[in-house]
């Protein structure tokens, strides 16, 4: 009480106190709607209880050990190739490997609480403040977006619950985290979650990740490694210094200035940690022939069994991979992407000894003990720099490299003035061996780059659809993702094949037919705006054969045969061929709009060689329990898509595309193996996508080159004839040496088809006016080959270029579409 207030009377103020408000306050009535309110509340929290006390009484008692050890057992489920011989993996062995709670280092401890649970030492299991937060967030965005879990939460949900962002799960793994904190103690909960957490590329467990990363024992971790790792534990896939060095580097100082925040570390500490760059392991190329291969069967096994069963259940998977074609496409697939990346500017160099204390003199890398073949890609360590050369170091060779040495598309032409300016001494970079000396040493490199551009490759068997080999990257160990069957790119020319077979299923045209190849803008009636397509290199011919636009891939001719033959029916034919994807129905369909991936493409150029058959590609053949009883075995239903005699043609013009087209590079290739090869490229706007999918009589190969994660060009004039079908002609070289495909060397002749003399110009009879080189022989369902020959006024018709004939249009006629006019050429017919 203050002096200067006077004494209160008790009794006097609560009389006047209660005298006032009962006169004041307002005469209250009853309100059902209040009651109604209330019943409905007290309902609601009576069924949330009842839930959840239904959900507790039914939790089963946790035994957390069992569960770590079986998570952690040896994985006892193999994956065979196609004969049974040979084990190809045994799903995620030796990447998991236990460790004492007492040989994980101090630092990670604090840096993961810090990352993942900066109130792990104080609460029981979960946090509430993090789950309103939580709540929140999601309430806000109106789906699950955050968790709010503990690391507690966190441990329960890797070893007892499923992924899902649910209430449910959520429930339940808050329930059975209060079990875990009550029956064990923090420390090993800690060891019980170091031991099991996922951290990327495979790799469970703070030992496995250490190795896998740094190349060391977890307890030999400093803490800027520390630091690293824990940060990595949000979302590895995203934060992995192998593909995002920077995001992850970023996401490490953030973890470290937590750290100095809350008094684990002092700021001191933060700081000469944060400048600290990244070391990383030298990564090694796995042994393990196809990864990708058996990480789908891997996905398959769990999806369909379930984890446990895939990976405890003693199964046996007898597969279609064949060994010899898969070392093939990953040799092939490795050193196109190495060659490629000469034709790329260049970019800086990640790898430097020096800078990691090393000695470019004393530097040794493990490839160097393997003998060295010319046509090698081997690393190898600048030692000097000059300004127009540079001496390298491989194993005890000393190799000197000038300018010439470097594709003119690496180095601008001030960096090829002064190589000082590009490399330093303790560059680590790979290189190409041209020619070695009398003891075997590479004695003649051309520098390369580590490829940043991906690949993918696929290999099928024709007759039964089995999966030969597969590549879904250049390296399995930096990215797990399936480029062969997770992406969905546009496909380019590649998809004119399917509107050529659509038009000679229906018999709107034949191999001669022609069409006039002008700069054209077409009216589509489904698009507001005006098609204004454009061949490649903007380049037009005039009249121009079907044939002549599936070999040269030309544009204008191949809309306006779809157009002809109809979009629609294109669309049915492109089903009943295995395309999966919804296909839209306008023009840019026939350039390739449509976006799929390279198995789909690759198992719908099947059907050509098949004649005509369509079956599905597949991977696993079988698949035995642990008491060899049969518990899966593939069912081939394979259903004809288009006639044996469409496949027959569409498979003569392929092989003219290797012959005369865009893949004639591959002809040398026809010569030496004596097998009737056929394909074709395919390319999209700005080389963003590269393809080359071609068959031989036995087997199909379809290559992709691009960017995994996003659509950017991999560099001028990289068509698929220039970045993909080098990479399909190193693998279908080596993978069809062995006799047995190469037994079928010519594709059957239909009975109904026969073979004519034209002039490969304009589709007609071989006249006295054809020269000699433009004389071929082709091949017409009987009763559509042409009747008449070329005479004089058809040769000087081609001779005179395309402007005059646009006086004499050849076209066939359109009913469908009309074009709204015709642009003048850009470029004149030679």
């Amino acid at each position: 009480m203050k002096m200067d207030e006077p004494p209160i009377d008790l009794d006097r103020k609560v009389n006047a106190s209660t005298s006032i408000d009962f006169e004041r306050e307002p005469e209250r009535r009853f309100n059902p709607w209040s009651l109604v309110l209330y019943v409905a509340i007290l309902a609601a929290f009576a069924v949330a209880g009842a839930y959840l006390g239904h959900m507790i009484a039914n939790l089963k008692i946790l035994d957390i050990e069992e569960a770590v050890t079986n998570y952690q057992q040896n994985v006892t489920t193999r994956v065979l190739d196609v004969g049974g011989e040979r084990t190809l993996g045994e799903l995620a062995e030796e990447r998991r490997v236990l460790i004492g709670f007492e040989q994980i280092p101090e630092s990670f401890i604090d840096a993961l609480i810090v990352a993942e649970d900066k109130d792990f030492l104080q609460h029981h299991g979960v946090d509430l403040i993090s789950i309103v937060r939580a709540f929140w967030a999601n309430l806000s965005s109106g789906r699950v977006v955050q968790g709010g879990s503990t690391i507690s939460q966190q441990l329960i949900k890797n070893l007892f619950l499923s992924p899902e962002q649910t209430y449910t799960r959520k429930i339940k793994e808050a329930v059975l985290a209060l079990q875990l904190e009550a029956k064990y103690t923090k420390e090993e909960i800690l060891g019980f979650y170091c031991n099991t957490v996922y951290f990327g590329h495979q790799r469970y467990g703070l030992e496995a990740a250490s190795r896998f990363y740094f190349g060391k024992s977890a307890q030999d971790l400093d803490l800027p490694e520390s630091a690293l790792l824990a940060a990595i534990v949000r979302a590895p896939e995203r934060y992995t210094p192998y593909r995002h060095l920077e995001r992850a580097m970023s996401r490490r100082n953030f973890v470290l200035e937590r750290m100095a925040n809350l008094g684990y570390i002092k700021e001191s500490e933060s700081e000469i940690a944060k400048a600290e760059g990244v070391v990383l392991r030298e990564r090694v190329r796995s042994d393990q022939l196809g990864p990708y291969f058996v990480e789908e069967i891997r996905k398959f096994l769990v999806q369909n069994y379930g984890r446990e069963e895939a990976y405890g259940g003693g199964l046996t998977i007898y597969s279609t991979l064949d060994p010899q074609m898969q070392v093939a496409a990953e040799s092939a697939l490795r050193e196109g992407l190495y060659e490629l990346s000469m034709r790329q500017p260049l970019r800086p160099v990640a790898d430097n000894v020096v800078d990691d204390g090393g000695d470019p003199e004393t530097f040794h890398l493990r490839e160097w003990d393997q003998p060295i073949l010319v046509g090698d890609y081997i690393h190898a360590v600048i030692t000097e720099v000059g300004k127009q050369d540079a001496t390298l170091r491989i194993g005890e060779a000393a190799v000197k490299v000038t300018t010439r040495n470097i594709h003119t598309r690496m180095l601008t032409r001030e960096q090829r003035a002064d190589l000082q300016k590009v490399f330093r001494p303790g560059d680590v970079l790979p290189v190409l061996v041209d020619k070695l000396d009398s003891e075997g040493r590479a004695a003649s490199v051309r520098l390369t780059q580590e490829p940043e551009t991906e690949a993918a490759l696929v290999a099928i068997e024709v007759e039964t659809g089995r999966v030969l080999a597969m590549v879904g990257g250049f390296d399995f160990e930096i990215s797990q993702y399936n480029c062969a069957m997770q992406a969905r790119r546009q496909t380019g020319s590649a998809f004119k094949p399917i509107v050529l077979a659509t038009a000679l299923e229906q018999n709107k045209v034949t191999l001669g037919s022609t069409f006039f190849d002008e700069p054209t803008v077409f009216d589509d009636p489904r698009d507001p705006e005006l098609y204004e397509p454009d061949n490649y290199k903007h380049e037009y011919i005039g009249i121009t054969t079907v044939r002549d636009l599936i070999e040269k891939s030309r544009n204008i001719p191949a809309i306006k045969l779809m157009v002809h033959t109809g979009i629609e029916d294109t669309i049915v034919t492109a089903k009943k061929m295995g395309v999966e994807p919804q296909l839209p129905p306008f023009y840019s369909l026939a350039l390739g709009s449509i976006e799929m991936s390279l198995l789909n493409l690759a198992g719908v150029f099947s059907v050509f060689p098949n004649q005509g058959v369509v079956v599905e590609p597949y991977l696993i053949e079988r698949i035995e329990g642990r008491d060899g009883r049969v518990l899966f075995e593939h069912v081939r239903r394979p259903q004809t898509a288009i006639s044996r005699t469409t496949a027959f043609l569409v498979t003569q013009a392929l092989m003219g595309v290797v012959r005369r087209g865009t893949g004639k590079s591959a002809l040398p290739l026809v010569e030496k193996l004596g097998v009737p090869l056929a394909g074709k490229t395919g390319t999209t706007d700005d080389y963003t996508d590269a393809w080359f999918v071609g068959f031989s009589p036995q087997v199909v190969c379809g290559v992709w080159v691009g960017y995994s994660e996003q659509k950017i060009t991999i560099g001028d004039d990289e068509s698929g004839a220039r970045a993909a079908l080098p990479i399909w002609r190193r693998f279908m070289e080596r993978a069809l040496a062995e006799e047995r495909w190469r037994q079928i060397r010519e594709y059957s002749l239909p009975p109904n088809v026969v073979a004519v003399q034209i002039d490969r110009r304009n589709g007609l009879l071989v006249g006295s006016f054809t020269p000699e080189e433009e004389r071929i022989f082709e091949f017409f369902v009987r009763g559509t080959e042409p009747r008449r020959s070329t005479t004089y006024d058809d040769d000087y018709n081609l001779r005179i270029g395309s402007i005059r004939l646009m006086e004499k249009r050849v076209d066939v006629s359109f009913e469908d579409h009309r074009i709204v006019k015709p642009r003048w050429p850009v470029e004149t017919w030679q």
